[in-house]
């Protein structure tokens, strides 16, 4: 795939594939990484100017991502913007705040 920060199809399937139990936990930090990236990469661009198979799949992931972590009502940008501190103004109406301490003055 061209795009950018996204994983293709075959990454994605025998990443799915695989057993967690046989992987390094070096092979699940990247696999995590790179699963971050390719949803926050997914959010960025419209499924209008997507291929037909790269606006399935993505809508199958959010589907997922919807049903094992919950709806928050927003998107993976605003959710990481969100946890950033980012989200507070300007936007996203999720009804519940967060307040979020960093101690030592941070």
């Amino acid at each position: 795939m061209s795009s950018p920060f996204r994983k293709d199809t075959h990454t994605k399937l025998s990443e799915k594939l695989q057993p967690q139990s046989s992987k390094s936990t070096g092979t699940k930090i990247k696999e995590s990484l790179t699963g971050t990236t390719d949803k926050v990469a997914r959010e960025a661009q419209p499924d209008s100017s997507k291929t037909n198979t790269q606006s399935t799949m993505d809508k199958f992931g959010r589907s997922k991502d919807n049903t094992v972590h919950g709806s928050s009502g927003g998107s993976a940008v605003g959710n990481v913007k969100h946890a950033l501190g980012l989200g507070h103004h300007g936007g996203a109406a999720h009804g519940t705040r967060t307040t979020h301490t960093h101690g030592g003055g941070l």
